[in-house]
């Protein structure tokens, strides 16, 4: 078998499978005797015609439909081992011809990624901070939450609760027409259905009736700009909040709190706890722009942000079932085709990706991993909240291979992008590599200075050494080449894997 490849751009070869003759015709007489065993020959059992006999009556096309497949799997495993790729995904059949037999694929490799310095990245911290304006603003929202409307006799001011009987016309068209309609006038003039209308209220007395005019501002968007509006209003009842007072009892009706000055601390922890979240997402915004902006190389196969559109249409379509509604009711909704729904997603798509590169080539050269011990933490936390049986039953989908993978790549990114923003923000300044090397200026000062303890370190040394080699003797586990086009067996694995696959994600969403 002869195997050719020439290289693509964004990380893809060309690899090019020429057959000889002898070989395919092996396949074509199994293949052969497959359809012998399906179809009835006259004058022959099933499977013992002949092979130039079954060609006579199914045809060389049918035989060849009947192997192609095997046989393009079979040299493709091949031709990857003669050429020692790695593919990252399944490769794409571009080209198949039968005689002679000469197969064109496309292959995906790895991307090439290179982060740059990303350790000069430095960003600037603000401090957050809490004022007492702000404590006192949530504490009077949280007053008038709890405060009851109650009827007074006196004329209408802001923010008192009116009802009214209220028609309103614009050349003899109705605007509104409403009986014991209930409004809050605001001073806020943008508020208002036209300006004006909230100001026209204010003094009316419980019982009086007022006509007024008001005229749409001339680039007003409204169908009636420019023109007048006729309204003729009855004021028949005002309210005002019944102010609730701020004490220790109002405290404690909020919550656990036994006074009100735990109410405030409460309040202002919650608000800085809110805006330092805000804060890292701003910063984290920052230092992966600046990542993505002194990147040195960033190419990868297109295949791989097809499978990203792929998956975020997927978290789509899960979180819209979880809704009670289907990805196709969304699209129609939003008068849009999936392949429209899809293109729209690629700008996004693509952003995420190259972040999600960069990350892992920064996990990588800061050598951050993910321990046992941790997965099972964010396992546990997961489900803490669930009830026994639905918390067994969802550890017990989190803790397959695919589940843990998922709960691991988590970690890991959250790890990174710890990491990150400990660098911009100026608190980890040492690299693993100076670590590294600081640690082994101290070991030989320390060897220097103490000779028995250097005698220690060399049969200590020496154990570690030996523990290795046979560390390394013992059989590894090898890492599973991507597959061919996948036949019928691949594809039932792959269902099987996509399936648990998205189980994990669904109880890892449900759960958190």
């Amino acid at each position: 078998m002869k195997v050719s490849t020439e290289p693509l751009d964004n990380c893809q070869v060309a690899l090019t499978i020429e057959v000889e003759p002898e070989r395919v015709e092996q396949y074509l007489r199994r293949g052969a005797r497959r359809l012998a065993q399906q179809v009835r020959i006259p004058g022959f059992r099933k499977g013992k015609a002949p092979y130039q006999v079954v060609v006579a009556m199914l045809g060389k096309d049918t035989i060849y439909n009947e192997i192609l497949e095997d046989l393009i799997n079979d040299a493709y495993r091949e031709a990857l081992s003669q050429t020692q790729l790695e593919p990252i995904d399944r490769a794409e059949l571009e080209d198949v011809q039968i005689e002679p037999t000469v197969i064109r694929m496309r292959v995906p490799l790895p991307p090439k990624v290179k982060p740059g310095d990303y350790r000069s990245i430095r960003i600037e911290r603000e401090e957050v901070e809490v004022s007492d304006e702000e404590v006192d603003e949530i504490l009077e929202e949280l007053r008038e939450s709890r405060s009851r409307w109650v009827e007074v006799d006196r004329p209408a001011q802001y923010g008192d609760l009116l009802t009214v009987d209220i028609k309103g016309t614009v050349d003899g068209e109705t605007l509104i027409d409403q009986t014991d309609w209930d409004f809050v006038p605001a001073e806020n003039p943008e508020a208002e259905l036209i300006p004006g209308f909230d100001a026209a209220f204010i003094g009316m007395k419980p019982g009086e009736t007022r006509e007024f005019t008001l005229t749409y501002p001339p680039d007003s968007n409204s169908r009636w700009a420019g023109k007048e509006a006729h309204f003729v209003a009855t004021l028949k009842r005002v309210q005002e909040r019944e102010a609730v007072e701020l004490n220790d009892e109002f405290a404690a009706s909020i919550g656990d709190f036994r006074t009100l000055e735990d109410l405030r601390r409460s309040i202002r922890e919650g608000l800085k706890a809110e805006r330092e979240l805000e804060a890292r997402s701003k910063d984290l915004e920052e230092v992966l722009d600046a990542l993505v902006a002194g990147a040195e190389e960033i190419s990868y196969p297109p295949i791989l942000l097809e499978r990203e559109i792929d998956d975020m249409i997927e978290r789509q379509e899960r979180q819209l079932r979880a809704q009670g509604m289907e990805l196709e009711d969304y699209l129609r909704l939003n008068q849009m085709t999936r392949e429209q729904y899809r293109e729209s997603l690629r700008s996004q798509a693509e952003r995420r990706l190259v972040r999600n590169l960069l990350l892992g080539a920064v996990a990588e050269a800061e050598g951050i991993t993910v321990e046992p011990e941790e997965i099972e933490a964010e396992i546990a936390r997961i489900t803490q909240d669930l009830d026994e049986q639905a918390r067994e039953g969802y550890q017990r989908i989190l803790r397959t291979a695919t589940g843990r993978q998922l709960i691991a790549n988590d970690i890991l990114t959250q790890k990174t992008l710890d990491r990150l923003l400990a660098i911009a923000r100026g608190e980890l300044e040492e690299a693993p590599e100076e670590a590294a090397e600081e640690g082994q200026e101290e070991a030989e000062a320390a060897e220097a200075e103490e000779p028995a303890a250097e005698v220690e370190a060399a049969a200590s040394s020496a154990e570690a050494e030996t523990a290795s080699e046979a560390s390394e003797e013992a059989p590894q586990e090898e890492a599973a080449s991507p597959d061919a086009p996948e036949g019928d067996e691949e594809r039932g694995e792959e269902a099987a894997e996509e399936e648990t696959s998205e189980e994990a994600e669904e109880a890892s969403t449900a759960s958190s």
